[in-house]
């Protein structure tokens, strides 16, 4: 029987090793399970109650699936929402994409988040896509709906702008760290596009919330986990007040020319209220690119 050190500890349900390794510093006691480990992406909800917030969402995401990605569509009381989805579907068939869709309207006393979360479980889903809210909306959505689904669902969810992407997502990445069990947690989620990547930078932005978190080589932990996995990486570090670290993260995507960013997400939610950090609060309500979120 092998010796195990004092400071090592089990993988907690709900954590993967990676995330445990770089959230703890510990070395990670690994007990296998039956069943085989699905990479991000293969089991895809893309959910909307817009037709061109849709459409972007499904489309903006493309270049982010498997060829074997099983993908549902989900339109919660979308105007048009049987037309949007099938046009849709045959679309995204050109591409190769399978999908396949449903619609219909909320059950009384159940909100969109609720349908959707509602949703994901039921398909298993392991990546879902929503669109930002737009604010001329066909019908108006809750404008933390993405948010209120990330925190609620404990699923990695890509949230689409409303302007759409200018460019494809997924070639340039750039990964938020702060060394907290957050940013840890997105890291490990987006790991598959991470590697798949031409570019990566990861952005550490020191603040007096979050410095003490790095150790004496800020980035030196993500970095060495990442190359270990094959990527690599670029590591920028900046320094910023707590309150201008949302805007510092746009900026910085803008100048490396960043089609997909990845973050934790601060905060909590009771469904009927979302409460959010700063950074993440400033990101996803005026984001440029789309980002990819885990809480």
């Amino acid at each position: 029987m092998g010796h195990l050190e004092k400071d090592s500890i089990p993988a907690a349900a709900g954590y993967s090793p990676d995330e445990l390794v770089l959230g703890t510093g510990r070395p990670v006691l690994i007990v296998p399970v039956a069943g085989e480990l699905k990479p991000l992406g293969r089991r895809v909800l893309i959910a909307w109650n817009g037709s061109r917030e849709a459409a972007r969402s499904a489309f903006d995401c493309l270049p982010l699936l498997g060829p074997d990605a099983d993908v549902r569509l989900l339109a919660v009381d979308s105007p048009r929402g049987n037309v949007t989805m099938t046009a849709i579907t045959r679309a995204l068939g050109r591409h190769g994409v399978k999908a396949v869709g449903t619609s219909g309207t909320r059950s009384e006393g159940r909100s969109t988040a609720e349908e959707i979360l509602k949703a994901a479980a039921d398909f298993d889903a392991d990546l879902l896509v929503l669109g930002q809210t737009e604010p001329d909306a066909e019908t108006q959505t809750s404008s933390d709906l993405p948010e209120t689904v990330a925190i609620a669902s404990g699923r990695a969810t890509i949230v689409v702008p409303h302007i759409g992407s200018r460019t494809k997502p997924g070639r340039s990445i750039m990964l938020c760290w702060n060394a907290s069990r957050e940013s840890a947690r997105a890291a490990s989620e987006a790991l598959p596009f991470l590697v798949s990547a031409e570019k990566v930078v990861v952005l550490i932005v020191e603040t007096r919330k979050f410095g003490s978190r790095h150790g004496q080589e800020p980035g030196a932990d993500v970095a060495a986990w990442l190359a270990r996995h094959g990527v690599n990486v670029t590591i920028q570090r900046e320094a910023g007040a707590d309150a201008d670290v949302g805007e510092l993260i746009l900026s910085r995507a803008a100048d490396h020319g960043i089609d997909l960013v990845v973050m934790g997400l601060y905060g909590h939610s009771r469904l009927s209220e979302v409460i959010l950090g700063g950074a993440s609060r400033t990101l996803l309500s005026s984001p440029t690119v789309p980002l990819l979120i885990a809480h």
